[in-house]
């Protein structure tokens, strides 16, 4: 099956891959650049489910040829006081059956988050500014920065995108179409 990613960030479709492959479903993956509507820096769940889901019917666009649309987004959650950096998943069919899964979420450091709510920049820029390291969301991400290493960013994407993908192991309980397992699985 074909299953267009609405990004080219390498960790995002090598977290993408690694789930497909995980759950044995037999997937080419291949990005696309998608805009969405939402801010550089997403701020609330609502705001991050708009722009995962306009990134996996974005990618089904661009790819008429596609079987599933798959949109990541990261933003920042309020818990109570706080806000925590989560990844947002959404797999998208051809048949319009959606599913939703979210990863781990962490809290992002005070200073940072002070810059990124202050001067209104994605957490990347703020990042640079407050830490002095550039594009940490294209590596490491600020987990791996905060976990000195020990989590990276591409397992918090490939957590949602597991939980996007899980009810697709009972299409029938969920109402969507059957995908394509790898033979013998």
């Amino acid at each position: 099956m074909l299953v267009i990613v609405g990004s080219k960030n390498r960790i995002k479709l090598s977290a993408v891959q690694k789930a497909f492959q995980l759950f044995n479903f037999d997937a080419e993956i291949i990005g696309v650049d998608v805009k969405t509507s939402v801010t550089d820096q997403p701020i609330g769940i609502n705001e991050t489910v708009k722009g995962a889901l306009e990134r996996a019917s974005g990618a089904l666009i661009k790819r008429p040829d596609a079987d599933l649309g798959v949109g990541v987004e990261a933003g920042l959650i309020k818990w109570f006081s706080r806000y925590l950096d989560q990844h947002v998943a959404i797999i998208i069919d051809r048949e319009g059956g959606k599913t939703l899964g979210v990863g781990p979420a962490f809290e992002l450091p005070p200073r940072v988050l002070s810059t990124v709510l202050g001067e209104n920049l994605e957490l990347d820029a703020a990042f640079e500014k407050v830490v002095g390291i550039k594009n940490v969301g294209k590596s490491m991400g600020l987990i791996g920065f905060v976990s000195r290493g020990k989590i990276m960013r591409e397992e918090l994407v490939e957590a949602a995108v597991l939980m996007a993908l899980a009810p697709r192991l009972m299409p029938r309980e969920y109402g969507l179409q059957a995908l394509g397992l790898k033979k013998g699985k």
